[in-house]
């Protein structure tokens, strides 16, 4: 039994230092998802969400999920923050992939799905994380339109 306990504990620490050792060398590091398949907007539409996280020590607001994939003409994006809104003043760098701009629900911003015409292109946006006190602090995330 102290054999086999030994051994478990050993494979553990094997598994954690070559995690540790991932991680250290940035190997594990995430930078969104990775390419959808061509095969990805055969079904129903779906939301696709932007999670916007505030750190209050840095005084900085990120979207974990920096790039999100959105069906053409089927998906539609909602942008939730964990403390206050997300402002619904987009500020897009190459024009809105969106017929109209989206708009509140309760606290989470939701579009509608993209035009027809965007599938193929990526849309670089500005936009602001407001909190409950009224400072805007910036975020600028990235949608890819795929079909």
């Amino acid at each position: 039994m102290k054999r086999l306990q030994a051994l478990f504990a050993s494979v553990a620490a094997t598994a954690l230092v070559a995690a540790l050792a991932l991680t250290a060398s940035g190997c594990a590091r995430f930078d969104g998802p990775p390419r959808p398949l061509a095969s990805a907007c055969n079904r129903n539409g779906i939301a696709v969400t932007v999670f916007v996280t505030y750190d209050a020590t840095t005084n900085k607001a990120e979207t974990p999920n920096k790039l999100v994939y959105v069906c053409e003409d089927k998906d539609w994006v909602l942008w939730s923050a964990s403390g206050g809104v997300v402002s619904d003043d987009f500020r897009w760098k190459t024009g809105s992939p969106f017929d109209e701009k989206p708009k509140y629900d309760k606290k989470v911003l939701k579009s509608k799905p993209p035009k027809k015409g965007t599938a193929g292109r990526g849309f670089d946006y500005d936009v602001d994380l407001v909190l409950d006190n009224g400072a805007r602090i910036p975020i600028d995330p990235r949608i890819e339109i795929i079909q």
